[in-house]
C-alpha cells in the first residue's frame, strides 16, 4: 500500500523544520536560479570559473521539503530521499512515496551518540541505504561521525558503524564506488575511502571499534567544498557551493586530480547529487506534488523528470535577485 507523508499545518511544518531554517538564517524562503554561464563574484572574491558547458539543465521538479538533504536509487527503480534533518523516505519512479518516516534515527542511537542529522545518503547493492550521521545544533555537538545502514526494502534501521574520530569528526555524505568495494566521504580538505567490507553488522557500534579509512586523498576536496558525491563513468562527482556559485567537480580517485563540470549561479542552498537515468535520460512528465511542503515551487517547475545528473536546491534569499524557485527543487542535467 502506498503511504504518503501527512498534510501538515504550516506552523507545525516550520517547527519540524526549525533546525534547517536556523541554518539558513531566514524566516521566509525565497530562491532564484540564473541559468547563465557568466562568471559570478562575491564580495572580495575572484570571479568564479566559467561553466564549461558539458552539462545542460533539462528539467526542474518540485519535491517535498522532507526530501531535501540527499537522494540515491537502488537497481529496482526506487528513489531514496532523506531530510529535512532526520527523515528517510522511499518513492517509486514517479516520486510517489511508498515508505518513510521522520524522525528516523532510533531514539536509543540518538541518546547514545547525540546524532540528530542524516547527510547526503548513498546506496550499496551489498549493504543497503548508507546514512552518514552527525550531530548539528549550530556546532558539531557529537564530534564523531558514523554510517548508519537501512534496509532498502522496508527502510528498517539495521545498525551503525562508527568512523574513527582521529580522521573524521562528522559524516556529511557517503557514496559507494562503482564496484561496491569502497565507501567514500570527506573530512576537511581530504577525501576518505573506507573498505565496504567494514560496513557490516560485524563492525557495528558500540559492540565493535570504530573503523579507519583505507585510502586518503589529501587536499582533493574542490574549492567549493562538498554537499554530496556520486560516481559516473568511474569518476567521483562532488557538488559544492561558494556563496551563490554552485559547482560540480569530478575527481579521478586514483590520484585526486579534478576537473570542473558545472558552475552556475543559484541563490539558495544545495544538497546532494546523484546520477539516475530512466529510459536513457528521456524527459517524461511526473505528477505535480500536492503536498503543502512543496510550496509554490509547483507553479514554477516543469514537473517533468529526465536527464542524468541531479542536484537539489533549497531557496535561501540574498535580498538581491528575484525568486525563481520558491521551495525545494530537483534540478536535472543531461550531457551538453
Amino acid at each position: 500500500m502506498v503511504t504518503r507523508y501527512p498534510v501538515l499545518p504550516e506552523g507545525l511544518l516550520r517547527r519540524m523544520c526549525k533546525p534547517l531554517f536556523l541554518r539558513l538564517g531566514a524566516a521566509a524562503i525565497v530562491a532564484a536560479f540564473a541559468a547563465t554561464s557568466l562568471p559570478a563574484t562575491t564580495s572580495g572574491a575572484a570571479p568564479a570559473p566559467r561553466d564549461p558547458g558539458t552539462w545542460k539543465l533539462v528539467t526542474t521538479t518540485s519535491i517535498r521539503i522532507f526530501y531535501y538533504q540527499g537522494m540515491t536509487q537502488d537497481d529496482q527503480g526506487h528513489f531514496f530521499f532523506d531530510g529535512v534533518d532526520n527523515g528517510l523516505f522511499k518513492t517509486d519512479a514517479s516520486f510517489n512515496q511508498v515508505a518513510g518516516t521522520t524522525p528516523y534515527i532510533p531514539a536509543d542511537v540518538a541518546a547514545r551518540d547525540k546524532y540528530n542529522h542524516i547527510g547526503a545518503i548513498g546506496y550499496s547493492k551489498k549493504v543497503g541505504v548508507l546514512l552518514p550521521m552527525e550531530c548539528y545544533n549550530g556546532t558539531n555537538c557529537a564530534n564523531t561521525g558514523a554510517i548508519g545502514v537501512a534496509d532498502p526494502v522496508s527502510l528498517a534501521w539495521e545498525y551503525e558503524v562508527k568512523l574513527d574520530p582521529a580522521t573524521i569528526k562528522k559524516a556529511m555524505w557517503a557514496t559507494a564506488s562503482p564496484n561496491d568495494k569502497l565507501l567514500w566521504t570527506s573530512s576537511g580538505n581530504n577525501l576518505l575511502a573506507y573498505d565496504m567490507a567494514d560496513i557490516s553488522s560485524a563492525h557495528s557500534w558500540p559492540a565493535h571499534a570504530a573503523i579507519k579509512p583505507v585510502k586518503i586523498l589529501k587536499n582533493a576536496v574542490p574549492p567549493s567544498g562538498v554537499d554530496g558525491g556520486a560516481f559516473y563513468k568511474g569518476r567521483l562527482y562532488l557538488a559544492g557551493t561558494v556563496g551563490n556559485v554552485h559547482q560540480v567537480w569530478s575527481i579521478d580517485t586514483s590520484n585526486g586530480t579534478r576537473r570542473l563540470e558545472i558552475s552556475r549561479t543559484i541563490v539558495g542552498e544545495q544538497e546532494g547529487i546523484d546520477f539516475i537515468s530512466q529510459d536513457q535520460g528521456k524527459v517524461h512528465p511526473v505528477p505535480i506534488c500536492s503536498d503543502p511542503s512543496c510550496g509554490a515551487a509547483t507553479h514554477y517547475t516543469t514537473n517533468s523528470f529526465g536527464g542524468l545528473l541531479h542536484l537539489m536546491v533549497m531557496p535561501q534569499p540574498d535580498g538581491k535577485t528575484p525568486a525563481t524557485y520558491a521551495a525545494a527543487t530537483l534540478l536535472s542535467f543531461a550531457p551538453g
